[in-house]
């Protein structure tokens, strides 16, 4: 589909949104009333609802707050008793018991409900019923509720404990603060506060006997039914299920929700609340006007859509083109903003994770060099204006390989001078040999001289053993390289290693990428291998690691332990020629390995730390890539 045909087809489908839109509006009118009545219900009954839970709330809340003073009246009615003698006996002590205990008044009853001793004042109840059965020990405490002192000056809250030798000792608290609380949790001071509500015509609170709370006007009060009048409410009370209903008292068309209350199952009465409709009529028209507004901005944002598509369309090819020119590069580029904000491709992800800016947005402006967990990177940052442009290449091999070439020049370089200077020397140690034969057989040489003949004999061969492997070393190593897998190789040699390390303790440990393909020469590495095994065991290591994984166009095998490791002086010059730091070394073992995996078009390189251990890591080019 061509991009003039899909905006023709976008255009189209906006024509037809807007039309749409245009029937919906019309059709939504015709429903508009019923919609908003049902929705009304719906706040009603979650109004209702909630208001219901709040009087429940200050019933039990009044309820629970009587409790806790009720039991913290007992703990304190046990604490006196016991020393309520001294009290009763020094009004010091008895005024330091009540401010400790925050008390207003103590009284000590006989058996009888008589006063035997106040801290202040009589007694105005101790005729009361329940008061006296504590007396008397029918009851062992009885909570005198919140009320109304009999002089009208206050109100009071308290406790009548039972004594054990007859009478009751009563605890009286000043109530006034709890009298405030209870009157902002009553129901009226609750339906008081609702009753300002916006959108409220009236609310009502009433039994099947009485109003108790009303907030109607005298106006709209008269037409308003009682509850044990209206069959609706009754029957709603009695099957505890609210309702909702349209009723016109005084000619105002008024939404009443009708919700019964019970606590703990007790009936307590009814609510009725009146909820008006003027806004209904209001909001119809509103609502034609703001949707016929709306479809006009409606229409001007679909045209800005339009321009605004198609430049983002252009945008996009653009940024597609742009990203998949990046997505081809190797090297990683990260483009920082600003803002802070970064964009990079996949390759600057494979080099340092999720959040590579924290790692190379530090670089300076221009070229470095960056190390980071035995790598080596270049990084080329480029400001441009606000913006900050890093490509950045892993050079690790290069670099590994430019040491690797360096030294097999130096080597190549002695070798050829060593390898001619020891070919002279080996012409005139075959002729010494030859007069050694022809001088030991004479018949004239007694055993003596032919013995001591024998003996330098011997160090002349050693001597020209020494040489010929020389000769072998400086000579560029005749390999024939086939395809095969890796694997079998460096498993055969673990298995061939395994009983002699297990013998001395070592732990050896095999890790292998079983599908690394190379071409080399199968007798040349084994040896490379057999002399890095040798020189972890001289190190007396006791565990070794082999192990061979793929990177990049590479097969990276490394041979690590946990030996004595080597000085830093000692790791420059490990693949010299004739350096050693064995006793009975000759110097030619890495030295030549590291001609061998020259001559297989890789190279290899090694990490060592004193008391650590060392790690070989040989690079070969996989099959393929050789």
């Amino acid at each position: 589909m061509t991009e003039r045909v899909k905006l023709r087809v976008l255009v189209a489908l906006i024509v037809a949104v807007n039309i749409g839109l245009l029937f919906f509006v019309g059709y939504r009118q015709s429903v508009q009333r019923k919609a908003f009545l049902s929705l009304r219900s719906e706040d009603a009954f979650l109004f209702l609802e909630g208001l219901s839970h709040n009087l429940e709330t200050a019933y039990r809340t009044q309820r629970q707050l009587k409790k806790q003073l009720a039991v913290q009246l007992e703990i304190s009615a046990s604490a006196i008793k016991g020393k309520l003698k001294k009290i009763r006996s020094n009004p010091v002590i008895a005024e330091s018991v009540l401010r400790q205990f925050q008390l207003w008044k103590l009284v000590v009853l006989d058996k009888d409900g008589n006063v035997a001793w106040s801290s202040q004042g009589g007694f105005g109840r101790q005729a009361d019923p329940d008061i006296l059965k504590v007396c008397k020990g029918v009851r062992a405490e009885y909570v005198i509720g919140l009320r109304e002192n009999y002089r009208k000056t206050g109100y009071r809250f308290g406790l009548a404990a039972h004594l054990k030798r007859g009478g009751a000792l009563v605890l009286i608290m000043d109530g006034s603060a709890l009298h405030q609380i209870f009157e902002k949790t009553t129901f009226t001071h609750v339906l008081t506060h609702v009753s300002r509500y916006e959108g409220l015509e009236f609310v009502r609170f009433e039994n099947m006997e009485k109003v108790l709370y009303d907030s109607a006007d005298k106006g709209l009060e008269k037409f308003l039914s009682s509850a044990g009048n209206d069959v609706e409410i009754m029957e709603a009370v009695y099957a505890n299920h609210p309702f909702v209903r349209t009723i016109s008292p005084g000619g105002r068309e008024v939404l009443e929700a009708v919700w019964p209350v019970y606590v703990d199952n007790i009936f307590q009465g009814v609510i009725r609340v009146g909820l008006s409709l003027d806004y209904v009529r209001l909001l119809d028209s509103t609502t034609l006007w703001l949707t016929l507004i709306t479809l006009g901005m409606v229409g001007l944002l679909d045209l800005l859509f339009v321009i605004a598509w198609h430049r983002n369309r252009r945008l996009n090819q653009e940024a597609r083109k742009y990203q998949a020119i990046l997505e081809r590069i190797q090297d990683g580029v990260l483009i920082r903003r600003s803002d802070g904000g970064w964009t990079g491709n996949v390759s600057v992800g494979k080099l340092f994770g999720e959040n590579p800016c924290a790692v190379v947005c530090d670089a300076p402006a221009g070229l470095s060099r960056l190390n980071r967990d035995g790598k080596v990177f270049l990084v080329l940052r480029n400001p441009v204006e606000d913006t900050d442009i890093f490509i950045i290449r892993d050079v690790t091999l290069e670099d590994a390989a430019e040491e690797s070439r360096a030294r097999e020049e130096r080597l190549f370089s002695t070798g050829k001078l060593a390898s001619a200077f020891a070919h002279e020397i080996r012409n005139p140690l075959n002729t010494i040999s030859m007069i050694f034969q022809q001088v030991i057989h004479a018949d004239s040489v007694g055993k003596a001289e032919k013995d001591l003949l024998q003996l330098a004999e011997e160090e002349v061969r050693r001597l020209n053993a020494f040489i010929e492997e020389f000769m072998k070393v400086s000579k560029d190593p005749d390999i024939h390289p086939e395809p095969a897998a890796l694997a079998p190789l460096l498993f055969e040699l673990a298995e061939l290693y395994r009983p002699r390390m297990r013998s001395a303790g070592v732990k050896l440990n095999v890790e292998i990428d079983e599908s690394i393909t190379l071409s080399y020469d199968k007798n040349r590495l084994k040896g490379v291998f057999v002399n890095l095994l040798e020189n972890s065991l001289d190190a007396h290591a006791a565990f070794i690691e082999i192990k061979g994984v793929k990177a990049g166009r590479f097969a990276e095998i490394s041979v690590r332990d946990n030996g004595s490791g080597m000085e830093p002086e000692d790791v420059e010059q490990v693949f010299d020629l004739y350096y050693t730091t064995k006793q009975k070394g000759t110097g030619l073992g890495l030295a030549y390995a590291q001609r061998i995996i020259s001559a297989h078009g890789g190279f290899i390189r090694v990490e060592s730390e004193p008391g650590v251990g060392t790690r070989f890591s040989i690079l070969l080019p996989l099959e393929g890539d050789v």
